[in-house]
């Protein structure tokens, strides 16, 4: 069994608004769509590619834009990525906040 089953896409919703984010950058793990919760995300590489495609969402790995990012625990260990992981920038950085055990926030100026 893995940790990243989407047991805390609610509460990422919850945290949103808690926290007043219109919108986050997602790399989500789990097969559930985020956007079935009305989670305003804009996609980032992730093991389920959530409507993420590199011609319409430019992301450089090693400059990520400012934001808000919430990020699987299993996609940020790069587990199932192809190559060097695309969100290896994050894993140098503490996270801002945990959302369960499953989704790390990042704050990025």
């Amino acid at each position: 069994s893995n940790i990243d089953w989407g047991q805390d896409l609610l509460r990422l919703k919850q945290w949103l608004a808690d926290n007043h984010k219109d919108t986050v950058y997602l790399s989500y793990f789990g097969s559930a769509n985020p956007s079935l919760f009305d989670i305003p995300f804009q996609p980032l590489p992730s093991f389920f590619t959530l409507g993420y495609d590199p011609a319409k969402h430019a992301f450089n790995p090693d400059n990520p834009p400012p934001g808000t990012y919430a990020i699987s625990v299993t996609n940020l260990a790069g587990v199932y990525f192809d190559g060097e992981n695309p969100l290896g920038w994050f894993t140098k950085r503490t996270p801002d906040a945990s959302i369960g055990y499953s989704i790390l926030i990042f704050e990025v100026p």
